[in-house]
């Protein structure tokens, strides 16, 4: 199976009844702004509503997971009165994939 690592996703929008999904990684720039890293757009997903609502299931049950094992946290209020945001439960967390750590 192919893998590849994004940063997030730029856009979904929906199209003839499918849903699009556009990818991105940061790209380099060495004379570039280190807080501002370019964005390279990469990958477009194409989903049935059928597919996209069984992945929305899949990542809203990631997220919990995520937060009750409290690798993200909630900012303000878990009631949802407020926008809802999250942040890292840790600032110094490393990310487990082996892809990234090479020691």
């Amino acid at each position: 199976m192919e893998q590849r690592y994004l940063d997030g996703v730029s856009n979904i929008a929906m199209i003839n009844n499918n849903m699009r999904i556009d990818c991105f990684s940061f790209g380099i720039d060495p004379n570039g702004d280190a807080d501002n890293p370019p964005v390279e757009e990469h990958l477009r997903l194409v989903l049935s509503p059928q597919g996209f609502l069984r992945a929305y299931d899949i990542f809203h049950r990631m997220f919990l997971e995520m937060e009750q094992r409290g690798v993200i946290k909630r900012n303000g209020d878990a009631a949802g009165e407020a926008p809802l945001a999250v942040s890292a439960a840790d600032d110094n967390s490393t990310n487990s994939s082996p892809n990234f750590n090479t020691q």
